[in-house]
């Protein structure tokens, strides 16, 4: 009979201690989970568009564009970039003629 109490007192301890166990692999998880994801958000909230060191708000589409209208047009200094033309293009142009 003493034997059958302390098989018990072991199994129930044994269950207890699975509990803890689960439990803190469950913590540790969510804990990395939140960590990986804060990282992924520094990373994107750091991680700025940018075209040859201009700033871009979109795609920067309008930055290539300028820098090929630059190239083709053989631009070699920033006066020869249109002024009249939407800031990101005029940046682009500029990129090329600085040599970036």
């Amino acid at each position: 009979m003493a034997l059958k109490c302390v098989a018990k007192n072991v199994a129930a301890n044994l269950l207890q201690n699975v509990n803890v166990v689960q439990t803190v692999i469950i913590v540790i998880a969510i804990v990395l989970t939140q960590s990986k994801n804060m990282k992924i958000n520094e990373v994107i909230v750091k991680e700025e568009l940018s075209f040859k060191g201009y700033a871009c708000t979109k795609d920067c589409s309008g930055h290539q564009a300028g820098y090929e209208w630059a190239r083709a047009n053989n631009v070699t200094d920033t006066s020869g970039c249109p002024i009249d033309a939407p800031n990101s293009f005029t940046e682009g142009c500029y990129s090329f003629a600085q040599g970036r």
